[in-house]
């Protein structure tokens, strides 16, 4: 993994919430572009602030900051860009059920400079 912080850092955790009932909804083929446009504002919002990502799966992302400032920075900007989108799946504006909630999460805690596992014990 490139340039990860070690030392105190900052885990930042993403998912959408319901998400199988939101395929259900919209369809495969918007889901996979709110998807793909999801990944986009989060990333953009986390590598302004410095952030790595060092994981993903399905529409989760895991991201670790040096600075757990610069990760809240992060969970806002990400919050701030994903309110302002026009998502493919929203039809009617009004219709919140085709918009995409996303849950963000953080965690500080230490690391050694070879493992990025947030999950390991301390």
């Amino acid at each position: 993994m490139r340039d990860l912080p070690s030392g105190q850092v900052t885990f930042l955790f993403t998912d959408i919430e319901g998400s199988t009932a939101l395929v259900q909804r919209v369809g495969t083929a918007d889901y996979q572009r709110l998807l793909t446009d999801h990944s986009a504002l989060l990333r953009g919002a986390v590598e302004a602030e410095a952030g790595h990502e060092f994981g993903s799966e399905g529409d989760a992302h895991f991201f670790a900051f040096a600075d757990a400032r610069a990760a809240l920075r992060a969970a806002v900007g990400a919050q701030q860009a994903l309110a302002a989108q026009r998502w493919p799946a929203e039809r009617d504006p009004l219709d919140a059920r085709s918009i995409p909630a996303v849950r963000l999460a953080a965690s500080a805690r230490g690391r050694s400079r070879h493992r990025l596992d947030p999950f390991d014990s301390p």
